[in-house]
C-alpha cells in the first residue's frame, strides 16, 4: 500500500523472529512499507522467552532482540511490548532491553481477559 502512495498507517505486529524463521536479513525490506513494527518482546531472559512461548527455532529469543534492532534502522517506530502479567522487576527490566540495548519504544500492555 505506501508503495503506491497511500496514506494509511500501517502497523504490523510480530514475534520477530522473521530473520531465523528466513534465514538472512528481512529488516531492510520493511524500508517504506511499514510506519511502525510491533515486537513482542515478552520476557526478559530466554530461559523464560522459551519457556513462555515454546519457539520452534533455538535461539529465537536473541533472535527476535537482534530483528528488533536491524528494524530500528528501517522503521520509524519500533515498538517492543510485554504485558503486566510479568513481575515488575522483569518489567523493568525488559524496559532496559528494550531503550538501552534495542533503541526502541517500550511499552507494558495491559493484560485482557477473553
Amino acid at each position: 500500500m505506501k508503495e503506491h502512495g497511500t496514506k494509511i498507517f500501517t502497523r504490523m505486529d510480530t514475534n520477530g523472529t522473521g530473520n531465523l524463521i528466513h534465514g538472512r536479513d528481512i529488516t531492510p525490506e520493511f524500508a517504506g512499507r511499514f510506519d511502525m513494527v510491533s515486537v513482542s518482546l515478552n520476557t526478559d531472559t530466554a530461559e523464560k522467552y522459551d519457556a513462555l512461548c515454546h519457539p520452534q527455532q533455538s535461539g529465537a529469543y536473541q533472535a527476535m532482540k537482534d530483528f528488533a534492532k536491524k528494524l530500528c534502522k528501517y522503521v520509524p517506530k519500533v515498538m517492543m511490548t510485554v504485558v503486566d502479567t510479568i513481575p515488575k522487576e522483569e518489567i523493568e527490566n525488559c524496559r532496559r532491553i528494550c531503550e538501552d540495548e534495542i533503541g526502541a519504544t517500550y511499552r507494558v500492555r495491559e493484560y485482557i481477559k477473553d
